[in-house]
């Protein structure tokens, strides 16, 4: 998968038998405008495919085809015992590629020395090790499964990303994800049978892969990301097209109203981008007035309901009372199982004797103590700090603005998640595992390139 394709053959005995057989069906359904106008779109999605091929070489596409993945959603569930285990697009667009590249290569696959994918291997088998303790070893092996798949995609991303120009192009994908899945957003908003307003309100803006502070999570993620692209690119057409995406990522946390998230913001990209040189303390210009512009919507503009029910004295006393009972219930698990914990992910089934409902424990350290116990939890640890260390290093030895914008968007958009997960539980999604692991490959491509350079 790691070889560009510079020529693509093209099946074109096939390519003269289909619209043959295309035209025997229309005549036989006397539908010819129907069957010419699928005709029409098969051209077209193989010249596109051809021209992809031909940019990018089979591996690229694929690798730009995993994130945007995520927004197809699940592909179904698999059942046992009660419960069911997700299966999600994005697990048959991995499981594709490796498979692809498994014949290619006459089933011999190499798994690259990454940091961070040997401490995600160690955090896998510590967990498959918590299955002898676990509350519900089907609900682990369900996230173990999550976990797996992310670091497939990762080790697969880090033999791919080899320099910088791959590293920012899988970066650009990240960020159009997320982009569009704004757009969802704004279109579940606007569709809604309550209206807007009462969308926002109840957090009811969710979309087929996650709900509305999962997302939240997704988009602060990506914007700092899109804000550094635009800094550091190289034509003026190409800033204003990730100065748009950095909007509409915006746009879908103002719709998320995600109070979480946009602290979240302003406690990390605000300084990191203003104890830079001046390129950085504009884009942490920018940042403010973005935010500005979201509190003015939430104040002043037609979500300004959405904050006074949101920031209501019921509301916060229910939401930290609630947080309150969730922390003493997974320090008490930790307790109960220091070693192992009850199982990854069994924090849901822990947290049903408080509400009824199942609930993730809103507290990234504390989670990880009680589902995976005090050794897992130093490996979760330091498989999500290890590439806030890399984003910190290369942010600190840029040389250029463009380089310093770039690399502090990397940085804020890890410290950010980080900072969000003390009050919520993004990384329990799939995708959200996904892209985590797919920005820590970016972060060690451009690790190397910066060694070569230096070599």
């Amino acid at each position: 998968m790691n070889r560009v394709v510079s020529t693509v053959r093209m099946p074109w005995l096939a390519f003269a038998v289909v619209p043959l057989l295309l035209a025997a069906v229309a005549g036989s359904l006397r539908q010819p405008g129907l069957v010419a106008g699928a005709l029409v779109a098969l051209v077209g999605a193989v010249a596109l495919f051809t021209v992809l091929v031909r940019r990018f070489g089979m591996g690229g596409l694929w690798m730009l085809a995993i994130p945007l993945s995520i927004l197809a959603g699940e592909l179904g569930a698999v059942g046992a015992g009660g419960q069911s285990g997700k299966v999600l697009v994005v697990d048959g667009v991995v499981a594709f590629g490796l498979l692809v590249a498994a014949l290619r290569t006459g089933g011999v696959l190499e798994v690259p020395r990454a940091p961070f994918l040997a401490l995600l291997a160690g955090l896998v088998v510590w967990s498959c090790l918590g299955l002898l303790t676990a509350l519900d070893p089907l609900t682990a092996i369900a996230e173990i499964k999550e976990w797996v798949v992310a670091g497939l995609a990762g080790a697969a991303a880090f033999a791919w990303t080899r320099d910088g120009a791959r590293a920012r192009l899988l970066l650009g994908a990240i960020v159009v994800t997320a982009a569009a899945g704004a757009c969802g957003m704004l279109v579940v908003t606007l569709t809604h049978p309550g209206g807007p307003v009462f969308a926002v309100m109840m957090k009811q803006v969710d979309l087929a892969w996650g709900r509305s502070n999962y997302l939240a999570g997704f988009l602060i993620l990506a914007l700092p990301i899109a804000l550094g692209r635009a800094l550091s690119s190289g034509t003026r057409a190409e800033g204003w097209g990730w100065g748009l995406a950095m909007a509409l990522c915006g746009m879908g946390l103002a719709l998320s109203a995600s109070k979480g998230a946009m602290l979240a913001m302003v406690v990390t990209a605000v300084p990191v981008f203003a104890m830079g040189g001046r390129g950085m303390r504009r884009a942490a210009m920018i940042v403010v007035l973005l935010l500005a512009a979201l509190v003015l919507v939430f104040t002043l503009g037609p979500l300004k309901q959405v904050m006074a029910y949101r920031l209501a004295e019921s509301a916060m006393g229910y939401s930290m009372n609630e947080r309150v009972d969730l922390y003493r219930l997974a320090w008490n698990g930790f307790v109960s199982h220091p070693l192992l914990g009850f199982g990854l992910n069994n924090f849901s089934v822990a947290s049903h004797v408080l509400r009824g409902v199942d609930t993730v424990p809103h507290q990234l350290f504390l989670g990880l103590l009680a589902e995976v116990g005090l050794p897992g939890a130093l490996l979760g640890v330091a498989l999500l700090v290890w590439p806030l260390t890399q984003a910190w290093r290369l942010w600190r030895g840029a040389t250029c603005t463009a380089d310093q914008a770039l690399y502090g968007g990397l940085l804020a958009a890890w410290a950010g998640m980080l900072a969000h997960n003390q009050v919520e539980s993004t990384v329990y999604g799939e995708q959200y595992k996904l892209c985590l692991v797919l920005l820590a490959a970016v972060l060690a491509a451009f690790q190397r390139e910066r060694a070569a350079a230096r070599a």
